[in-house]
């Protein structure tokens, strides 16, 4: 894995009408005699968010900074604590 990037909630509300969370993965193809980076990606730990604990993958709350908004908990389509990304500005604004 190169990277990754967590869209807020809603992100594609305005042109799919649904508000989940949507995580960008860029993956390159790792040549033969290259070893695996040990880059945490797979795996998820529990986290405190809004008084809740929440599953959230490693790779996000290593590199908080690929998270676009604030990470918390609320009721989702799934769970009473399911993870949201906040967004910092107005996502569906014009561009």
């Amino acid at each position: 894995m190169v990277g990754a990037v967590r869209l807020p909630t809603g992100a594609h509300q305005r042109a799919a009408g649904t508000a989940v969370v949507t995580d960008l993965l860029i993956l390159r193809r790792r040549e033969p005699w290259r070893a695996p980076d040990p880059v945490a990606w797979e795996q998820s730990r529990l986290t405190d968010l809004d008084g809740a604990q929440v599953p959230v993958n490693e790779y996000l709350l290593d590199h908080p900074d690929a998270v676009l908004g604030r990470l918390a908990a609320a009721r989702g389509a799934y769970a009473a604590d399911d993870l949201v990304v906040h967004a910092d500005g107005n996502i569906n604004a014009p561009s």
